[in-house]
């Protein structure tokens, strides 16, 4: 078949310039394979010219395009061929049907192909948001559904057939009732959801869901209306709420439970009430009988507490006693004697046997009378002065301005004739002045107590011992640290020594107050603390601290 015969009978010429624009690619082959044909605009997509493969082989061309050689070679055949396939990167739509001359032989065939890239872009597209939907659809959770207007099942997710137990061809028979058979409550609560879709757009329901294996589950189920292919179906999503329910059920039997226990625990609460009732007005009762025996036991103690206190000043006033009533024994000696004296000076005068020798041993042993005398009276005086001042400081005088160091030696003497009895030195160190402005009272009988405790039950009879008391400044505070070397106490001991009452010498008469006394005047009277170190063999030691008060210096 030759290129002038073809284009002769199909009016080739006619058509040319249609075809030149035309985006199609217009093709004829002899029986040859040659081409004898090549139009249309379509070629340009391809980088080639209109006739540019004129002669050419269409083996050769499409000798890396198999499909193509497949597709043409059923032409030859006889055959009529559609097909796509990709040259390069534009996907061609081809349509290649045989040629026959007017004896019905094939001279050939001829073609027709367009670029169809767009579409299979599209197409691909498609697809795969398709693909994408379907997978989220396979994925979901719970059921998915659709039901055309009789109610049959039309469309469901993998999971669908997971849950139910049903397979793709009995899902494709069920319908939307099928699912409730013998449960009028499930399909009331159905039926009523899909009136609710049809007023409003949506419905739901909870209701349960027979499965293939005859076990119910208890599923939540909506639906909304949807037009597929004009035809009135609704679409939905089913999720399996059993878990939920067997817990909201179980929550019911336990607000029922819990219910029935709080009416109990009520009773019982108010059986207990009544008994709290009658026991607090038992406890008032007791507490009111308390307070009064409270009361009279903290009278009975401020009066044991001020039976100490007289009893410390008695103890001062003996030694005290003690003390004048030597020098005034003295004193009163001398005078004696001097009254003697005087007598006999008179009878020696009257009878004038009086010489110069006796009236110089007269007037000597005169002035020694009178230098004794005067000694003495001057000592008691200045002890009386001493007692006089610590018996008003004990006696509760208000705050006045003292010295410590000059008024420790006050206190010192007014214990002496208590220490003056055993073997133990006191020694005082205080390498300042140091002025407070306070209530030496209280301070006097705090030294006294602490110096009587450590005489009682720091040394057994007839022991030496030392006692230091040391007294230093700390800026605004007094700092005083009275140690003994005694025989020191047990833990026992240590823990209860400023309680009320307590002793370790109650046999031989102890009160147990002279510490509680000591604590009471350092930390209520002077405002300040105390505390005590001990150890059995380790001697004892007391550490108190107080304001020195706004008027030291």
């Amino acid at each position: 078949m030759n290129s002038q015969k073809i284009e002769s009978g199909m009016n080739f010429q006619l058509f040319r310039k249609l075809f030149k624009n035309m985006p199609l690619i217009l093709y004829a082959l002899d029986s040859d394979w040659n081409f004898i044909l090549s139009e249309g605009y379509g070629l340009k997509k391809l980088g080639l010219e209109p006739g540019q493969v004129i002669g050419l082989s269409a083996k050769e061309i499409y000798r890396d395009i198999p499909d193509v050689q497949i597709a043409l070679a059923k032409a030859f055949q006889g055959e009529s061929v559609n097909m796509s396939h990709l040259v390069g990167d534009i996907w061609m739509e081809n349509y290649i049907v045989p040629i026959y001359d007017s004896q019905g032989i094939l001279e050939g065939v001829a073609g027709a192909a367009i670029d169809i890239t767009v579409e299979k872009k599209a197409q691909k597209e498609l697809e795969d948001t398709l693909n994408l939907q379907q997978a989220l659809i396979d994925s979901a959770p719970g059921i998915l559904y659709m039901y055309n207007a009789d109610q049959e099942l039309i469309y469901w997710n993998k999971n669908h057939e997971l849950i139910t137990g049903y397979s793709n061809s009995e899902l494709s028979k069920m319908t939307l009732m099928d699912w409730y058979k013998g449960d009028p409550q499930s399909k009331e609560a159905v039926i009523k959801g899909l009136s609710n879709t049809s007023k409003t757009g949506f419905g739901s329901a909870e209701a349960f869901l027979r499965c293939k294996n005859g076990t119910k589950k208890f599923f939540y189920l909506t639906a909304c209306p949807v037009k597929v292919h004009e035809e009135n179906c609704f679409v939905g999503v089913g999720v399996d709420i059993s878990d939920r329910r067997n817990a909201e059920l179980k929550l019911v039997d336990l607000n029922k439970n819990l219910e029935k226990q709080i009416d109990d625990r009520t009773a019982d609460l108010k059986r207990a009430n009544a008994d709290l009732v009658s026991t607090n007005a038992m406890l008032a009762s007791r507490n009111e009988e308390l307070g009064k025996a409270n009361e009279k036991l903290r009278n009975m103690q401020n009066f044991l507490i001020e039976s100490e206190k007289m009893a410390a000043l008695a103890g001062l006033v003996a030694g005290v006693a003690h003390e004048v009533n030597t020098p005034l024994g003295i004193g009163v000696t001398a005078a004696s004697h001097l009254s003697d004296m005087s007598t006999e000076l008179i009878e020696a005068i009257q009878n004038k046997k009086l010489n110069d020798s006796q009236l110089s041993g007269f007037i000597a042993d005169i002035k020694d009378g009178s230098d004794i005398i005067l000694h003495n009276l001057n000592r008691a005086g200045k002890l009386i002065q001493s007692f006089k001042q610590l018996s008003v400081d004990q006696s509760g005088e208000p705050k006045r301005i003292f010295e410590v160091g000059s008024y420790m030696e006050e206190i010192l003497q007014s214990v002496s004739p208590s220490i003056r009895k055993t073997k133990i030195k006191i020694s005082v160190v205080c390498p300042e002045s140091i002025v407070v402005n306070g209530y030496p009272g209280a301070f006097a009988q705090i030294i006294t107590n602490l110096i009587m405790n450590s005489t009682i039950h720091a040394f057994p009879t007839d022991s030496e011992g030392t006692i230091t008391i040391t007294l230093t400044r700390q800026k605004d505070l007094l700092l005083v640290v009275f140690e003994d070397d005694g025989i020191g106490m047990p833990p026992d001991v240590l823990s209860r020594l400023f309680e009320p009452f307590f002793t370790t010498k109650r046999t031989t008469g102890g009160t147990g107050l002279g510490l509680s006394v000591v604590y009471s005047l350092v930390t209520q009277k002077l405002g300040g603390t105390i505390e005590c170190k001990s150890s059995v063999g380790k001697g004892t030691k007391f550490t108190i601290l107080f304001s020195r008060g706004s008027a030291a210096s």
